[in-house]
């Protein structure tokens, strides 16, 4: 794997703007991701997805950006596929999401979109709306259902942190949410929780113990209130990067401590790391999310 940059377009905040210029009326809006940041003005266009036409979608059109992490990333554009915030009126005026938009005009049979990404940053990921695509599915694995537990983004609660079949108590006594977000490179969480399970890993970044690390298991409650370890071998949280510079390969951590204020936080992140071991579905009909082991041998 190449060497790339961890990046993390979870809003932290953000805000409105209106300002008036002679007769016309501009909306602005100014974003603080979790990496970087931009100022948006409003505008409207016909969005199409492979020839599904959205009409009248509201856009930002970006008029200022910070120079890490844009400078360093070959896209064009960020499309949100986050809720309405119900605490911002002049979102839902102006800044409708496009996940809603597809939603109010009929264009889908059912309202999910699902996320794959490849195991290899050469290969090319997929993301599906209006159904899950079972080649993506690994066999004889069946996709487990989660609620979303907040009204701002796709969040779901976590009950406990395992390494091995062990337990490190960090999340049984405090509530821990986890907030699903492929644009996010990796698995974050607050600093009190993260720190003490880095520690115990005593993970070594020339990868000389990667194949004795142990796996890590997250529990969530699924719809039918049963509890699903969803688990990840050495292989998945271990990321190996190869310096130009030294010919050398180096093993990089795909966990790191990142705390979010409030009141957006705490809160736990699940990246692409994550959504790489297990292929990702999202219901805007039922507000559920699904998650089941990716399949990359197709």
């Amino acid at each position: 794997m190449q060497k790339n940059s961890f990046f993390l377009f979870y809003f932290i905040f953000f805000f409105f703007l209106i300002v008036l210029i002679g007769n016309k009326e501009s909306i602005y809006t100014y974003i603080q991701y979790g990496t970087g940041k931009c100022i948006l003005e409003h505008g409207y266009d016909d969005v199409y997805l492979k020839g599904i036409k959205i009409k009248g979608q509201s856009i930002g059109l970006i008029v200022k950006e910070s120079l890490h992490p844009f400078s360093e990333l070959p896209f064009d554009g960020i499309v949100g596929l986050g809720f309405a915030d119900p605490d911002f009126g002049l979102q839902n005026q102006y800044a409708t999401p496009l996940i809603e938009t597809i939603k109010q005009q009929n264009i889908l049979e059912k309202n999910i979109f699902s996320f794959y990404v490849p195991k290899e940053m050469t290969e090319s990921g997929s993301i599906t709306f209006g159904k899950a695509k079972s080649k993506y599915v690994q066999k004889g694995k069946n996709i487990e259902w989660f609620p979303v537990i907040s009204i701002y983004f796709w969040e779901v609660n976590i009950l406990g942190i395992y390494l091995f079949d062990n337990s490190l108590k960090l999340c049984e006594n405090k509530k821990c949410r986890a907030a699903i977000d492929t644009g996010s490179s990796l698995i974050t969480g607050p600093s009190s929780i993260v720190q003490p399970l880095i520690e115990k890993l005593n993970f070594n970044n020339n990868c000389s113990n990667k194949n004795s690390l142990p796996t890590i298991s997250i529990v969530l409650k699924n719809v039918e209130g049963k509890n699903v370890k969803l688990t990840f071998a050495p292989d998945d949280y271990i990321l190996e990067e190869y310096d130009e510079e030294t010919g050398l390969t180096q093993c990089v951590l795909g966990i790191m401590s990142l705390d979010v204020p409030s009141p957006r936080g705490p809160i736990f992140i699940f990246g692409i790391v994550f959504i790489r071991k297990y292929y990702t579905i999202f219901d805007n009909d039922h507000k559920i999310v699904g998650f089941v082991e990716a399949n990359h041998n197709f």
